[in-house]
C-alpha cells in the first residue's frame, strides 16, 4: 500500500512538475522579445476632402466668401470693441480655423489695430507682410513658429477695423489653406 502511495505522489509530484515547466516554457516565450519584418511600399497621399465651392458669408458689416467645406462653429459673446465675428473649422487628418472679427478701429489705421501691434512687438515670432488681391493691398502677419499655415490679414475700412486668421495643418501641403485665404480677400466687402 505503501508502494501505491509513493508512486500515486511521484506521479503527482511529476505531473505538477511538467505544468509547471510548461507554463514557464510558454510565459518565457511570450516575454522574449521579437524580430519583426517591416514592409517598404509607398506612402498614401492625402489629398484633402474640403469642399473649396465659395459660399457667402454676410452679416451686418461685411460680406465674403469662404469655402463650403467649412463648417460654422458658435461664436463666443462678442466683447468690446468686437461687432461681429464668424468662426469656421474643417476636419481631416489635422484642423483649419478660420476666425474672422470685426471692430471698432476709431483710430482708423492698421497700425491702431490691436491685432496688429501686439504682432508687430513680435517680429521674432511674426513676420509682417502684403498680398495684393483684386487690386486691394492687404497687410499680412505670418506665424514664423508653427507648421503648416497661420496667417493674419488687418483689414481697415474707415472707423472699423477686422482680422481674417486661417490656421491649418494639412498633411496634402498648404494649397488649399493659402487658396481660401485668397477666397477670403479677394471676395472682401465692406456693408
Amino acid at each position: 500500500m505503501k508502494d501505491k502511495r509513493r508512486r500515486r505522489l511521484i506521479i503527482t509530484l511529476a505531473v505538477i512538475a511538467a505544468v509547471i515547466l510548461v507554463v514557464a516554457f510558454f510565459y518565457s516565450r511570450l516575454n522574449a522579445p521579437h524580430e519583426g519584418v517591416v514592409v517598404v511600399g509607398t506612402p498614401k497621399s492625402h489629398t484633402s476632402s474640403i469642399d473649396m465651392t465659395p459660399k457667402q458669408a454676410t452679416g451686418n458689416y461685411v460680406t465674403f466668401n469662404c469655402p463650403a467645406g467649412l463648417n460654422v462653429v458658435k461664436n463666443n459673446p462678442l466683447v468690446d470693441p468686437v461687432v461681429e465675428q464668424f468662426n469656421y473649422m474643417h476636419r481631416d487628418i489635422e484642423s483649419w480655423n478660420l476666425a474672422i472679427a470685426v471692430m471698432k478701429n476709431p483710430g482708423g489705421s492698421v497700425s491702431t489695430n490691436n491685432t496688429y501691434q501686439v504682432r508687430k512687438i513680435n517680429p521674432d515670432k511674426y513676420k509682417e507682410s502684403s498680398e495684393t488681391i483684386n487690386g486691394k493691398t492687404y497687410v499680412i502677419m505670418t506665424e514664423t513658429d508653427q507648421g503648416g499655415f497661420s496667417k493674419v490679414a488687418i483689414l481697415q475700412q474707415g472707423g472699423m477695423g477686422a482680422t481674417v486668421s486661417l490656421y491649418g495643418d494639412d498633411p496634402s501641403g498648404t494649397a488649399d489653406l493659402q487658396k481660401t485665404f485668397d477666397m477670403v480677400l479677394g471676395s472682401w466687402q465692406w456693408n
